[in-house]
């Protein structure tokens, strides 16, 4: 058996949802090709995701939908090189035909995929584009004097389409819902499936919708798109508002003059919201607006008591550590529970490093650093800045301390905290000696703080996870120690630092997993609950999760536990569960979201972007 063409002929710009074939001489066995005897990979080394399919002497793959509107979570990255290799002889587990015979040998080719502005043509191929399919309400509006489509208060309104949407031109903003009085709510817009051919489905299990299963199955789709509102909806008629146009700001930053810090200015622009087609043909459908959307508590909520958690604020998130996570993951208010890793944590290459006695360094880049308890760790004492990094905790369990002659005050100029701490270790020796005499703690996880930290110098603490001191932080310079990140303690007085940005890392510079992790504070937060009825969690790639779900730069999970009557210090502590409906009684639980963050390929780690749980509360006689 031999190669004889592969499709599409040209390795340049091959766009984010075209399939790939490879025509061979004789017909292919279906059981030799696996992931490992058709590797296409990144040039980083990371996989294309997608599915394989054998149609008789031909292997086609084709690349997962894309959903975000950056363009980035298909099968192909943007603009990106990807290396094909076919496994022939002499390998075993190479390609073979019907009848045995095997690929004469390795086949190899290289493409580029189009960057995500379309340089070079569209970035999807449009496989139907004489035919225009508008959007439409999902399931169908009920019929009558007017089309109605009622839906709960806490539910979403679903918009399909019988062909792949540009998932760029799906703009937040874009669409409200608007009541016969009172302003306007916005709708958060996602698109959830995105299939090159339309079909009837199984309604998803992570929708939010009133409407029965079996009205999920009655049309075909290939796109759909969730408008989600950013606020729990009250009760009576409302209408969808379409903005075609959303204003937004592009932040420039503007260099007046040489040696002056760099101005960030606004400048305004107009995002343009109408969904679109993979060829660009609008697909916004005007009588959309004119079907009434009632919004009524059902039945079926009758004694439930719902709460849907969007991270817009942090009035549920709790400030306890989770035992055995490197770091605290963020939950500010971004709409998402994520990683907040500073590109300043380094490259981990001293790996994981127990910290005693004194230390040489200037710059230490560890994955985990330990000051263990009852040790003493000094930094060096010669004048100049010394900086401590890792990429996961950075635990001061005994005692660092630093005497240096130099009193330089520390000073910020405005920009990231990357470039801010290059440039201080860049500075030339004599200079830094007399003018940066300074000491820089960064974790790109949690900086906890059990023993104590006394240093002569000025000092800075940085934490992607958050600041924990439970101990005490001394300067001989007094008012010198400064803080970036979340966080503090009873034992730190600590200027905040606001002319400084905690950049993320634009490359993956993990050389081992990372865990971050956060607990919600009790749920309920009044009541009582007699029976839990169900919880989804949503987060990357837009998946429904009980237990875990993979994502390119990592994992996921959101589990539930038993509301804590003290703090937890070791995991057995929390006596997680993936679903409430697992615990031996109801009762108040606590959220745990976890998110592991594991190396190679592009930064991009996982998170969590809405958690929904639901229970029967106790009536009048049940207790």
């Amino acid at each position: 058996m031999i190669h004889r063409l592969t499709r599409p002929e040209t390795e340049q710009a091959v766009r984010l949802n075209e399939d790939l074939v490879f025509h061979f001489s004789t017909e292919v066995d279906r059981t030799s090709v696996t992931q490992d005897s058709v590797r296409i990979v990144r040039a980083d080394g990371v996989p294309a995701r997608g599915r394989l399919v054998v149609e008789g002497a031909r292997v086609r793959f084709v690349p997962a939908p894309v959903l975000a509107p950056d363009l980035a979570d298909g099968g192909y990255s943007p603009g990106a090189r990807y290396d094909v290799v076919i496994a022939g002889f002499p390998r075993p587990d190479g390609l073979r035909s019907v009848d045995g015979a095997p690929l004469a040998s390795t086949y190899r080719w290289s493409f580029r995929t189009i960057d995500a502005e379309g340089r070079g043509g569209p970035c999807f191929e449009d496989r139907d584009p004489d035919r225009v399919r508008p959007l439409r309400f999902f399931p169908a509006p009920q019929g009558g004097p007017e089309l109605r489509y009622p839906i709960q208060p806490l539910d979403a309104i679903y918009l399909r389409c019988e062909e792949p949407l540009d998932p760029a031109s799906l703009v937040d903003g874009a669409f409200g819902l608007r009541p016969r009085q009172g302003p306007e709510v916005r709708l958060r817009v996602r698109l959830l499936e995105n299939e090159p051919q339309a079909a009837a489905r199984p309604r998803p299990a992570w929708v939010r919708s009133s409407a029965p299963a079996e009205a999920w199955e009655r049309e075909p789709r290939a796109a759909l798109v969730e408008l989600s509102p950013v606020t729990r909806l009250s009760t009576g008629p409302w209408r969808l508002v379409f903005h075609p146009e959303v204003p937004t700001l592009d932040i420039a930053v503007l260099q007046l003059a040489r040696g002056l810090p760099p101005l960030p200015i606004a400048i305004p622009r107009t995002l343009r919201g109408a969904p679109r087609d993979l060829g660009g043909h609008p697909l916004w459908e005007p009588a959309l607006v004119l079907v009434g959307i009632p919004v009524a508590e059902l039945g079926r909520d009758e004694g439930r008591g719902v709460w849907l958690e969007e991270f817009v604020d942090t009035r549920l998130r709790s400030t306890l550590a989770v035992p055995g996570a490197d770091g605290t993951a963020a939950w500010s208010d971004s709409g998402r529970v994520e990683v907040r890793f500073p590109k300043a944590a380094g490259d981990g290459r001293q790996g994981d490093i127990e910290l005693v006695g004194p230390q040489t360094f200037r710059d230490l880049a560890a994955i985990r650093a330990f000051v263990p308890p009852g040790s003493t760790c000094r930094l060096s004492d010669a004048p100049g800045p010394v900086v401590l990094r890792t990429q996961g905790t950075l635990r001061i369990g005994g005692r660092l301390e630093r005497r240096s002659s130099g009193r330089s005050p520390m000073h910020f100029a405005s920009g990231t905290l990357s470039n801010w701490i290059d440039q201080v270790l860049a500075t030339p020796e004599s200079v830094a000696a007399r003018e940066l005499d300074w000491t820089i703690l960064v974790a790109g996880g949690d900086l906890v703080v059990e023993g104590e930290i006394d240093v002569s110098t000025p000092l800075l603490l940085v934490a992607g996870g958050r600041i924990r001191v439970s101990g005490s932080v001394v300067s001989a310079l007094g008012a010198q120690v400064f803080r970036l990140g979340e966080g503090g303690g009873p034992g730190l007085t600590a200027s905040i630092v606001e002319e400084l940005e905690l950049d993320p890392p634009t490359e993956n510079p993990l050389r081992s997993p990372l865990r971050f992790a956060v607990l919600s504070g009790p749920l309920p937060s009044r009541g009582s609950v007699a029976e839990w009825l169900e919880a989804e969690a949503r987060g990357s790639n837009l998946r429904s999760n009980r237990d875990r779900q993979d994502g390119e730069g990592g994992r996921w999970s959101v589990r539930y536990v038993p509301e804590l009557a003290r703090p937890p210090t070791a995991p057995e502590d929390l006596a997680a569960v993936d679903s409430p409906e697992l615990l031996a009684r109801p009762g108040s639980i606590q959220i745990l979201i976890e998110l592991v963050v594991e190396p190679g390929g592009r930064w991009r780690p996982p998170f969590v972007d809405s958690v929904r749980l639901a229970w029967r509360e106790f009536a009048g006689g049940d207790r």
